[in-house]
């Protein structure tokens, strides 16, 4: 291959004829970048013959990841600031996929959400080019609102809840996950680490941290004075003055960010987290119970339905970002960690709802439609 990046708009688009050209548009999240990531890896084991393309930001990290798995890139430009500026970028965008697709017609379009996917399905209605959608969260967004009635197919994350609707034909895949690489090995963990403890991960994103971690202070020092061991990914704006205020406690290990998080679903027993679906998923996955704390309380916001969904399934306890917090905090989790049969009992209905396969589900019947097509 001797080019796998292509740039548009306004220094080139791809010119030279490919043949059976998938589209995969997806945004600058980890949750948009991974499951896109992981079905085209399904799609190329499914039909090797596939042409894979990726339609993104195209930061450092999407260009060697492209380069790494020889994807062809085509960079957008339309998550820029300023909402005119939005509108005229994401029109200019429209108007060069359809004149790209009218001279190079790709086999589908897969979305995964993100302004950059606007475009792209905007001229693959236009030129009547199968597409895809894959909505992670319980509430569809805009994009999926949109755009799911003209879908071959809607792949839903979450089960679908709330009063916004979603047309067109969906199916509950769950989110798409990379496979379990275990057992790990003891070194993969920070020393000193005992995978015998009982054990608690927080897990505060980057850009949310600071809104939780001051109502989890005095609880995990109570945790650690009871015994239990504690993995804190705290985020990069508290991390300083908590690995100073931890600094002569032991069994606690505390990190600005886990850039894998599966050797320590592995070794935890508790999850506290937010309510993004992608960690909700792996979380049951590996069928341990979780504490979900949304920063909203509002009724109609995907993250706090996500979390009601999963107190609804019964592996989860969903609480408010309040002054009530420590101590609700404290009793949910004593209520998990010290009672055996309840514990057991939510980690199966966590296994009974993890995302098993997810990516070669999505992936087959993209295969089966645009490839075995009459």
């Amino acid at each position: 291959m001797k080019k796998n990046t292509a740039y548009i708009p306004g220094i080139s688009v791809l010119k030279e004829k490919r043949q059976n050209m998938v589209i995969m548009a997806a945004g600058n999240q980890r949750t948009q970048i991974f499951p896109a990531l992981t079905v085209s890896i399904e799609l190329r084991r499914c039909a090797q013959a596939v042409d894979l393309t990726w339609v993104s930001l195209g930061n450092s990290r999407i260009r060697n990841m492209c380069r790494k798995h020889q994807i062809h890139l085509i960079r957008s430009s339309i998550n820029r600031k300023g909402n005119i500026k939005k509108v005229c970028q994401t029109v200019k965008e429209t108007v060069q996929f359809t004149r790209m697709f009218g001279q190079n017609r790709p086999k589908a379009v897969v979305s995964f959400g993100g302004a950059e996917c606007i475009p792209v399905l905007a001229a693959a209605r236009f030129r009547s080019v199968p597409y895809y959608l894959y909505e992670q969260d319980s509430v569809p967004s805009l994009t999926s609102r949109i755009f799911g009635r003209g879908a071959r197919k809607v792949f839903l994350g979450f089960p679908h809840a709330g009063p916004k609707p979603l047309h067109g034909a969906a199916e509950l895949t769950g989110v798409p996950l990379r496979p379990v690489n275990r057992p790990y090995d003891e070194k993969v963990y920070s020393r000193g680490f005992d995978r015998k403890k009982k054990t608690i991960l927080i897990i505060s994103r980057q850009d949310q941290a600071s809104l939780i971690n001051p109502y989890l202070l005095f609880v995990v020092e109570q945790w650690i004075s009871k015994g239990y061991q504690i993995v804190w990914q705290t985020g990069k704006c508290d991390y300083k003055s908590i690995k100073q205020r931890f600094y002569n406690n032991s069994g606690i290990f505390i990190f600005r960010n886990i850039k894998d998080l599966y050797p320590y679903y592995a070794a935890s027993r508790l999850v506290i987290c937010r309510a993004e679906t992608s960690i909700l998923s792996e979380i049951a996955y590996f069928g341990l119970p979780c504490i979900v704390i949304p920063r909203t309380t509002k009724k109609d916001n995907p993250l706090w339905i996500n979390a009601g969904v999963v107190e609804m399934q019964g592996w989860g306890i969903r609480l408010v970002q309040d002054e009530t917090l420590p101590q609700l905090l404290m009793e949910a989790a004593g209520n998990i960690l010290e009672d055996d049969f309840r514990f057991e009992l939510m980690c199966r209905k966590a296994l009974d709802h993890a995302p098993l396969n997810a990516a070669s589900r999505i992936s087959r019947t993209i295969c089966e439609d645009i490839f075995n097509r009459n």
